[in-house]
């Protein structure tokens, strides 16, 4: 019986792979604010049905995709001490800047906003749960000024290396969680 669970795993891990590596590639060619969903299934072979069985929708699959690469910027300011993956992430971010700056913009912004945003009031309310100000504020704030100063920064406009724009951002959410009176809590 456990064969066959693993099996079914297996082909649901295939058949997700095919639909993000199919995004992926439309995102790249077409950028986000044109891709349909059947555009995907059609490129990945599957049906709708299995779409659908995998996914919500577009917003899902960059959901998704991106919540590995954001969860470093969302736990920003919960240590004394930047976390290595900052960097590396923001380095990332740099090196793929067209698609980055392309991720921050028109329609895929506001749901890499509200994923950031939720990732940020996870990390909190597991670190602080005694906050002042409803968690859901702080994390708005902060989810929305790391991806403003990350968007500036990727124009290019402003020289900064990215350890130092990691840096900043990890002060920035330090000094925020640690200003907010009964922020932390025994």
């Amino acid at each position: 019986m456990s064969g066959i669970i693993s099996l079914s795993d297996r082909r649901a891990r295939r058949t997700r792979a095919a639909i993000v590596t199919a995004f992926n590639q439309l995102l790249f060619v077409k950028g986000y604010d044109n891709i349909t969903p059947a555009e995907v299934t059609e490129r990945a072979d599957v049906g709708r049905s299995t779409f659908y069985e995998h996914y919500s929708g577009k917003n899902d699959i960059l959901a998704q995709s991106l919540a590995g690469i954001l969860r470093p910027i969302a736990r920003a300011g919960l240590t004394a001490a930047p976390e290595p993956a900052l960097t590396t992430v923001i380095e990332h971010f740099w090196t793929s800047r067209r698609f980055a700056s392309a991720l921050l913009a028109g329609e895929a912004r506001p749901v890499v906003n509200s994923l950031l945003r939720d990732m940020v009031a996870e990390e909190i309310a597991d670190a602080q749960p005694a906050a002042s100000i409803p968690v859901f504020l702080l994390a708005t704030h902060l989810a929305n000024g790391h991806l403003a100063l990350i968007e500036e920064w990727l124009t290019g406009r402003h020289g900064c290396p990215a350890p130092r724009l990691a840096e900043t951002l990890h002060g920035i959410a330090y000094a925020t969680l640690r200003g907010t009176p009964a922020s932390v809590s025994s």
